[in-house]
Parts: structure tokens; sequence; C-alpha cells
């Protein structure tokens, strides 16, 4: 969501997200702390104008405070400076050390692969239905987990659920997701490993995708679109999946050495949602600049094939039709 007029002096700050409500967090020009998730998001605030002229920004780290209609600043000192620096730093260091022992346990346990490998002939052809062949599964590593436990709020519930390894280039795990058979609300169907960032998943796991590349939402319509476009029909895409269409800038950053990436995300992905000034294949575009191609598919990319008996040639023909505009 685009900043209002009487906070465009704050628009070039570095990472920039809405919060809601009239609020956006960053990193503090300051310090620099409170911009990444992991770096405590909430710490630096800009919150917009509320029927009157109270636009302002707050450093809960430094304790920077500013009116935004006026250059009148309160700033901190250079001890309070380098202080939540220090801090900041220190957030940084916890949170990467954490991420390279999970990771490493990841590596260790590969658990993933316990799913994979006792799969049974039912659970194979659930990723068929899906339009997974039986070698792809293999391929990937794909898997069935018969009880998933998890909770919404404070409510438990099991689910069976596929399973879903990610990788790094290089096929380095990163990640585990799994797709439940029986979420608790018909729009859940998704969890990732507790303590894990979520990433790119890559249809071709032993390299980072370059040239043209397609972008689609989620790991399935991403294998799907691999089977048909370029397994069966010898197309030279790159083809990688976003696990919602709300993509970290860390995960489009994955994309850096595609000269083309052709953004075909769900057709939802290209309408307004309610208070957004911008649709969510816009703001995936802004973050891949000119490179971006806009494909707008009648279905998800998936079904196209599955349910719709899409060819090859009849999807590639979305995506010579595509548009430098969302």
């Amino acid at each position: 969501m685009m900043l209002p007029q009487e906070l465009e002096r704050f628009a070039g700050l570095p990472d920039l997200q809405f919060r809601g409500n009239g609020e956006w967090s960053s990193a503090c020009p300051v310090c620099g702390g409170g911009g990444k998730r992991y770096d405590h998001s909430d710490r630096f605030r800009i919150f917009a104008a509320s029927g009157g002229h109270n636009a302002r920004v707050w450093c809960r780290q430094c304790n920077y405070f500013s009116w935004a209609n006026n250059d009148t600043d309160s700033r901190p000192s250079p001890e309070q400076i380098a202080k939540a620096q220090q801090i900041q730093q220190s957030y940084l260091e916890a949170e990467n050390k954490r991420l390279r022992a999970r990771i490493s346990q990841l590596k260790e346990t590969a658990y993933w692969k316990g799913y994979h490998d006792a799969m049974k002939e039912q659970h194979r052809a659930l990723w068929r239905q899906a339009g997974i062949p039986n070698e792809f599964q293999d391929y990937w590593e794909l898997g069935f987990m018969p009880e998933y436990r998890g909770r919404v709020g404070d409510k438990e519930f099991t689910s069976p659920a596929m399973t879903i390894p990610y990788f790094e280039p290089g096929r380095q795990p990163s990640n585990v997701q799994y797709r439940l058979t029986n979420p608790p609300k018909p729009n859940d169907k998704y969890r990732f490993t507790k303590g894990l960032k979520p990433s790119l998943w890559l249809a071709d796991p032993d390299q980072p995708p370059k040239g043209e590349c397609l972008l689609v939402e989620g790991m399935k319509k991403a294998g799907v679109c691999f089977v048909e476009l370029v397994a069966k029909a010898n197309q030279n895409l790159s083809v990688v999946a976003v696990p919602s269409k709300t993509p970290s800038e860390a995960m489009v950053n994955g994309l850096k050495d595609c000269e083309v990436v052709y953004v075909a995300l769900d057709p939802d992905a290209y309408t307004k949602e309610k208070k957004q000034q911008q649709t969510a294949a816009a703001r995936v575009g802004e973050m891949l600049g000119n490179r971006a191609r806009y494909v707008h598919l009648p279905a998800k990319a998936d079904d196209l094939f599955v349910d719709y008996g899409f060819t090859a040639g009849m999807f590639g023909n979305y995506i010579r039709q595509s548009t430098v505009t969302a």
C-alpha cells in the first residue's frame, strides 16, 4: 500500500511494510534498526494522520521521534544510537545463529525423506491427481504424513498432510511445507516447519533460477507447470513458486539472475483487495522492476492443465501475451 501524502518524505526508507490501521514499519533512518521481521519489525513505526495533523514516526529502539508535517526531530544522543545499533546487531547475530542451527538439524534428520519413502500407492495417487507423476514425486522427494498436529488459536487439530521439501540451489534443504488434506478452515491448508523462514520453491533445486522465469503461487502449480512446459515441451524456463501472493523481498531477491520474470499468480492477485491501492501482482512486480511481465491466466495455473486440458502451446499463448503493467 502506498504511503499517504503526509508521509511521503519517509517513502524511501528501506524495508517499508504496511501493517494495517494506518501504520507502517521500516528500518529506522537514525539507528538502522527495526526493519525486518527477524530484527523486531515493530520497533520503528510510521503513523498516518487520523483526522488531524498528527502523522509521526517513532523508533522504540533508539527513541528517534519526528512529526511528519514539520522538520522538528527529537534525535537520540550518539551514545543512545550506538547502543541501539549494538542491540540491533545482537538480534541479527542471534537470529542467524538460530537459523543455522535449525537448518543443520534439518539436514541431519532429513525427516521429509521418511515421509517420501513411506508413501503408499493411495498417497502417490493424491500427487498424481494433482498433476505430479511418480518420477517427479521422487525427484522432488514429495511425501505424505498421516497425522500433522497443529493449532489454530487455542484449539488443536490433526490432519493428514502432503509433505513438500524446499531447497536452496545445490539441493540444500531450507524448509518443509505441509499441505493439509483436512484443514481446520477451507483456506488454511499450508504450514511450514516452525522456526524456519519461508522461501522460494525451486522446480530445479540443483541450480539457481536464471534466464526466463515463470513465477507462480504455490509448489503444486510450479510442479505441474514444470512437468508440462519444461519436462514434456522442452521450454527453456526456470519455474519457481512463492508460498503466497505476498512474498517477502528476500524471496524475490532469489530471482536476481533472471532476465525476465513472468508473474503468473492466481487470478485474485490481479484484483485490488479492500483498502489496498495496488494489486498483489503489482506489488510483486514492483520488487522485480522492469524484468516483470504480467501473465493474466483465466484460472489457477495447475488447474488449467489438470482440469481444463490445456496444452503447453495454449499456456504459452498467455505467456506471449504478457504485459509490462499489472
